[in-house]
């Protein structure tokens, strides 16, 4: 085969999975515009892919893993046909055992679907400066976002995995995602040039000095943003009720964990969880004014989200008044709205919220 259309109507003929039309000349564009000149790519089927790469520039060069051996050797032949041998580097074997110590422009994940996150984790470190990591079929065929389209149980179990992948995009913060409506669905994630790896203090029970200065940042960051929102006097109840010494205090003792946010020295906000039955409940997510819009939640979520995973836990869940815009903050990160709640906290005074759900 030695032609684009030939090698369409072999992978139709035999079950193969190739890019769509708009992925390719997306993807393509991209190479293009970018001056992409090395690629990494997980998952080389027939090689279509490779090739498409391969013929955007004659000076680009394709390095590609494959572990099924009859599509690999079908994919050597087809390189061959085409005289790319020299910028085609086939690989036959599983892409999570592949090792390579060289650099990327552009990073193709197009391989197994349950795996894509180990994918994206093994490789991110082989990204050149500015380079991207590009993942493809992300709506699977339409189920991603209505999965009613199939009752088999095992695509069931691989959609949602899909689904944990976005999460998993979306709430990292070493990278900026961007989602495109191309194709199966196609995101493009690009090294965050603002990321810091943030440390988080614990605060444990009795220690008053740091309990004093939690209270103190709490009363400030609750006080500028939520007396707007719920007004002054039901804000000032809820500060003593829920953020005064004696009830973070109290809080602790119950199991609460409370951490200051941190960048080197400063703090720049804090964080409340703790495990409710079967899910992780995050009580509080605040940042300083002036750290906000600067990428620090998701390295925040990041971290809850680990100690979630430690406890075992698959999901963690939130309650967020109706009226915060933090609503589209929690849903850029991956979060879902799955009920609305008006809860009564005393002296006539409500809660109405969205609860909202992250599923790991």
């Amino acid at each position: 085969m030695d032609s684009i259309d030939s090698l369409k109507i072999y992978a139709g003929n035999n079950d193969v999975p190739i890019m769509f039309d708009e992925t390719s000349d997306f993807i393509c564009r991209y190479i293009k515009e970018h001056n992409v000149k090395s690629v990494l790519e997980i998952g080389t089927a027939i090689g279509f892919s490779a090739i498409t790469f391969a013929n955007c520039s004659p000076d680009i060069v394709v390095t590609t893993v494959e572990i099924d051996l009859d599509r690999f050797i079908q994919a050597r032949q087809n390189v061959h046909d085409f005289n790319l041998e020299n910028r085609i580097h086939l690989n036959h074997c599983d892409g999570l055992s592949f090792e390579t110590q060289e650099k990327f422009d552009l990073i193709f994940i197009d391989a197994a679907k349950a795996q894509y996150t180990k994918f994206f984790e093994r490789f991110k470190n082989n990204l050149n400066e500015g380079g991207v990591i590009l993942s493809d079929n992300l709506y699977f065929h339409g189920m991603v976002k209505n999965q009613s389209l199939t009752h088999n149980y095992s695509t069931i179990k691989l959609v949602r995995k899909i689904k944990k992948y976005i999460g998993f995009l979306k709430s990292n913060p070493e990278f900026i995602t961007t989602f495109y409506d191309c194709g199966d669905g196609i995101s493009v994630s690009k090294k965050n040039p603002c990321y810091k790896k943030l440390v988080f203090e614990k605060i444990s029970p009795g220690e008053s000095e740091k309990i004093i200065e939690l209270s103190k940042l709490a009363t400030a960051i609750v006080r500028e943003h939520f007396d707007p929102i719920i007004g002054k006097a039901q804000n000032d109840y809820m500060l003593k009720k829920f953020q005064s010494v004696e009830a973070v205090t109290q809080q602790l003792e119950y199991g609460y964990n409370y951490y200051f946010v941190k960048d080197e020295n400063k703090v720049l906000g804090f964080l409340a969880f703790y495990r409710k039955q079967d899910e992780m409940y995050l009580s509080k997510f605040y940042l300083e004014k002036s750290c906000r819009s600067s990428g620090y939640s998701k390295n925040m979520l990041r971290f809850v989200i680990e100690e979630t995973r430690k406890l075992n836990l698959h999901s963690i869940v939130l309650n967020v008044n109706k009226n915060n815009f933090a609503v589209q903050v929690y849903e850029k990160l991956g979060f879902e709205i799955i009920r609305s709640e008006k809860n009564s906290i005393g002296q006539g005074f409500y809660m109405d919220d969205y609860v909202m759900e992250f599923r790991l």
